[in-house]
């Protein structure tokens, strides 16, 4: 079981000024300070640990801000670029499952399935071009290629919710997810002001959906995924799911698929405001 490290007065004072804390040991002393802590178990992709610039570009950093030290305790095993399906599974599996074994968290927040379809390859397998006169947005997908990365994505969230519920130190804990926001821009960024990343949708789309329904069909992917990740909120008696499908504007995109810190902000407040309900 892991235990609170000693730690130096000086390093106790600067861990008592964090929310987000940088390590397990860290997060335990946090915790032993602050007993009523909200305490937060974060993993996911790039909409929890997304680094642009040295703003909040991210959910979990924006929850950094909108937190008191003293209120929560937010440790982060985040990573971009990750899918649902990798989250609990092989090391990340093991490692997750040692720190809900050890660690009382009222709370586990997870931010998965984009990756798992707009990721290279699985986006280029689902894609197509439609040679209808008036295409609906449906028309430009494999429906049954879709379909099966779409059951993929929810047995991934069914497999994430045994592994916690049957393994968790909190048999009460809430599990809080989201349903990704419709883009509407098709560039990259620039991460930190140097590195280039993206666009991750625009390349494979380019010469097979027409610009006039770019959007439209990337909404259409966007709803898919929301749906079904609703529905299996609505048949799940602690797992939540924020609808963020319309929090961001269309000036509040920073590229192709992640929200500027405006946009993450309001995303952001309604994860405190769903944390604070339970």
């Amino acid at each position: 079981m892991r235990m609170s490290v000693p730690v130096s007065s000086e390093r106790l004072k600067w861990i008592k000024r964090k929310v987000l804390v940088a390590n397990e040991g860290e997060f335990i002393v946090k915790c032993n300070e602050f007993k009523q802590s909200k305490r937060i178990l974060a993993e996911g992709d790039s909409w929890f640990s997304y680094p642009l610039g040295g703003g909040a570009s991210n959910i979990i950093l924006q929850l950094n801000s909108l937190y008191r030290p003293k209120d929560a305790t937010i440790l982060r095993k985040s990573s971009n670029g990750d899918e649902i399906a990798q989250m609990f599974a092989g090391n990340q599996k093991l490692e997750n499952i040692q720190l809900l074994r050890d660690i009382h968290f009222d709370y586990f927040l997870v931010s998965g399935g984009g990756n798992d379809i707009v990721g290279v390859i699985d986006f280029e397998l689902i894609v197509k071009k439609s040679n209808k006169a008036e295409p609906q947005p449906a028309d430009f997908f494999n429906q049954e290629l879709l379909n099966l990365r779409l059951d993929t994505i929810i047995m991934s969230y069914r497999n994430m919710l045994a592994y916690v519920r049957k393994f968790s130190k909190n048999k009460k804990i809430q599990i809080i997810s989201h349903t990704y926001a419709y883009p509407r821009i098709k560039k990259g960024a620039k991460v930190l002001g140097l590195i280039e990343v993206g666009p991750w949708i625009a390349p494979f789309t380019s010469g097979i959906i027409p610009a006039a329904h770019h959007f439209k069909a990337i909404d259409y992917l966007i709803d898919q995924m929301a749906e079904r990740l609703l529905a299996l909120a609505d048949a799940e008696d602690n797992f939540h799911v924020i609808d963020t499908r319309k929090l961001v504007k269309a000036n509040q995109w920073n590229d192709e698929i992640h929200p500027t810190d405006k946009g993450f902000e309001t995303i952001g407040q309604k994860f405190k405001e769903k944390i604070d309900s339970l």
